[in-house]
């Protein structure tokens, strides 16, 4: 199984990392450029309308990281109420084929449990529309989670439950195509 892992901010790895890679591990994966794909060291295109054939090898290795992969799990901060542009721009970026029928992740982070909904409501709506399977819990990080910069155990607990959630959900959507067609009606 291959869980594409997208760190969706162009801000320095940090924290958010640190359960990216926690997440990794117990979903038995590495962290390589084979199945991440990391907004702060990517220098991708912006989403301007150009066929992906035209846009730099780094966006075309990015979306190749989606698109060959069995399911996909976003990691976000919550930035002004919302997601990071970088992260929204990949999505820009993405094919409808290249998350169709998958299932799809979010482990977000905010300072405060207030706003644990906020990324989450986006990414669904999103997902939705390019006929990915949103997984149906997400996973919500705060301040509080981490003592030191490490995770505390409780939240690490929450990785491994959220990782094996993940794998479950994955393996039950593997002969499962989602019908209708995104935007099928729009081609009638």
């Amino acid at each position: 199984m291959n869980i594409a892992l997208v760190y969706g901010t162009a801000s320095r790895p940090g924290r958010l990392w640190s359960v990216l890679e926690a997440f990794s591990a117990a979903v038995g994966q590495q962290v390589s450029n084979d199945n991440v794909v990391n907004l702060h060291e990517a220098p991708l295109d912006w989403a301007d309308g150009r066929p992906l054939t035209e846009l730099s090898a780094a966006t075309q290795h990015a979306v190749d990281v989606v698109s060959t992969s069995d399911a996909v799990v976003l990691f976000s901060p919550v930035y002004r109420a919302s997601m990071p542009g970088a992260l929204k721009n990949f999505l820009d970026l993405v094919p409808v084929e290249a998350l169709e029928s998958k299932a799809l992740g979010l482990v977000s982070m905010g300072a405060t449990a207030h706003h644990y909904l906020a990324v989450d409501n986006e990414i669904r709506r999103i997902g939705s529309w390019f006929g990915a399977v949103a997984l149906p819990t997400s996973l919500y990080l705060s301040g509080q989670s981490f003592e030191n910069g490490e995770l505390k155990e409780a939240a690490l607990a929450d990785v491994q439950s959220f990782a094996d959630t993940t794998r479950a959900f994955t393996q039950h959507l593997e002969n499962i195509v989602v019908r209708p067609r995104p935007l099928a009606a729009m081609s009638r």
